[in-house]
């Protein structure tokens, strides 16, 4: 990954995480990576190598947020979610897929799609082929 998009990731990331807003790839929505909130916090924000990291193991990471009051806040994930112990739950999988779907689907569509692949090993391949491809 460039070290430009890592540090707007990182940015934006935190910054949407900081407003307890949902968090998921909707930050990548040029609409909020370009709001006046968001580019008011790049200039306050830096990152640099995890050192304690577990890759290629485990995709750790850490954060220190240093407050306007001197507090320091630190936290880190020395297993990623997704992976083994931290598996995904199937029904964290199916919202996963709902709230990134929805963001380009309308929800019928969305569902259509979450319902074909649930039960795609009861259907016959031209069936799910149908429609997954149908408008």
């Amino acid at each position: 990954m460039p070290a430009a998009f890592a540090s707007l990731t990182i940015r934006v990331s935190l910054l949407w995480a900081s407003d307890d807003r949902p968090f998921g790839i909707a930050i990548a929505n040029p609409t909020l990576v370009n709001a006046p909130d968001t580019r008011s916090v790049y200039k306050r924000v830096s990152y640099a190598e995890y050192t304690e990291s577990k890759f290629p193991q485990y995709l750790s990471g850490g954060v220190t947020v240093k407050t306007k009051d001197g507090r320091v806040l630190t936290h880190r994930e020395d297993v990623n979610r997704r992976n083994g112990e931290r598996a995904l739950t199937n029904a964290d999988t199916v919202a996963k897929f709902m709230e990134n779907a929805g963001l380009i689907l309308p929800l019928e569509r969305a569902s259509r799609i979450r319902d074909l692949v649930l039960d795609m090993d009861q259907l016959p391949a031209a069936e799910l082929a149908r429609g997954l491809s149908a408008q």
